[in-house]
């Protein structure tokens, strides 16, 4: 995993523009999120607390392409600005399969106080190379 302090700098490593949208809210064009969050880099994590939002970013809704990252957001669910670079390429393939094998029964422990994974727990556990 590789942290970011901005959208931007996530931006220009993984060669896609940010759309437009306000500055509280920086995204791609595409996101495919996990609807999950998770603890970690300095995150509680949990519903309301502040955490990591995981998603897919890619550059069109017909690319097979794609990257593996996080939104860091605070308990207002504002992002914060820091990013994570997960997995990069991301194929559409490999989401749905490990989206599939995390959400499995038993595959989230362990899942700390507040049910929720932490993302350095995550990223040892994704297939793919760790960045």
């Amino acid at each position: 995993m590789k942290l970011f302090e901005n959208a931007q700098d996530l931006a220009a490593a993984i060669g896609l523009e940010l759309s437009e949208r306000p500055p509280e809210r920086p995204g791609f064009p595409v996101e495919a999120d996990w609807g999950i969050r998770l603890s970690g880099q300095g995150q509680p994590g949990g519903m309301h607390r502040g955490g990591w939002l995981v998603t897919r970013a890619q550059p069109s809704p017909a690319s097979e392409e794609g990257h593996l990252i996080a939104y860091e957001v605070n308990a207002q669910n504002a992002r914060t600005g820091r990013c994570a670079l997960l997995r990069t390429p991301w194929p559409y393939d490999l989401d749905n399969a490990e989206l599939a094998r995390v959400r499995a029964p038993g595959s989230w422990e362990p899942r700390g106080e507040q049910g929720e994974m932490n993302i350095d727990v995550l990223d040892g556990m994704l297939a793919g190379t760790r960045l």
